[in-house]
Formats: C-alpha cells, structure tokens, sequence
C-alpha cells in the first residue's frame, strides 16, 4: 500500500516521497490586476429643473453636456465663468466640444454687453440703457 501511495505523490507532484521531509506544494496562480473603474452614475437633478442651462445647451446645439453638467450641479453662471482648463476638469474630454462651448460663452457673453448698450425708448427720449439703469 505505501508503494502506491508514494507513486501517486510522485505523478501529482513530480517529487519522489521521503519520509519525514515537509511537502511545499507549488499551486499554479492567476496573476489578478484590478480592473479600470467605471464612474457610477449619480443621481442628478433633471434638467427641466434648470431651464436657464438648458436653453443656452440647446441655442448652441450642446445638450449633449447637459447630464453631465446636471450631474455635478453647474448653473449657467458656473458655466459661462467656465475656463477651458475647467472644462477638461468636469469630465468635457472632446475637443470639439470644449472648443463649442467655449464660442457659445463668448457669443453669450457678446449678446449679454450688447443688450446692456441697446438704446431704450421711452415716450419721446431715447435713452442708452447702462448697466444697472433699466
């Protein structure tokens, strides 16, 4: 009986028996490397919520970065003090899209200066409308 016994140790191991020596046994492993994280989707509020945003994302064709604005919370303000570098920070990884963005807040930007400086017309006066004086 101890023949067989040693014969199957040495065919499973590939080491002959020897009474009295400490067995190492050598288990194949799987090397394990962790996998990239996806990000998880966060609850954020609907964009119905915030119609400033929305409507400036949708004037300029970009309402495609709405969730993920929504998803951190940004306003319009936020956005339009938005510089490029902080566009790459809140996750805007295409360059198309950073590049739109940042006309459509120039653009914004005009219009809003330009408004300010449009002449009023009041009864008989015209007026140029200054910041504050409305």
């Amino acid at each position: 009986k101890y023949a067989s016994l040693a014969e199957v140790f040495e065919q499973v191991t590939t080491e002959v028996y020897k009474p009295g020596n400490e067995v190492f046994s050598h288990k194949p492993t799987a090397t394990v490397k962790p996998l990239p994280r996806k990000h998880k989707k966060t609850r954020h509020v609907p964009a119905q919520s915030n119609p400033e945003l929305h409507a400036f994302l949708e004037k300029y064709d970009l309402t495609v970065l709405e969730d993920l604005f929504c998803q951190q919370s940004i306003n319009l303000q936020d956005v339009l003090d938005m510089e490029k570098e902080e566009m790459k920070d809140i996750g805007i990884q295409i360059y198309r899209q950073r590049k739109l963005l940042s006309k459509a807040i120039q653009d914004h930007l005009a219009q809003g200066t330009e408004q300010l400086h449009q002449p009023t017309v009041r009864g008989d006066q015209t007026d140029v409308a200054a910041p504050g004086n409305s």
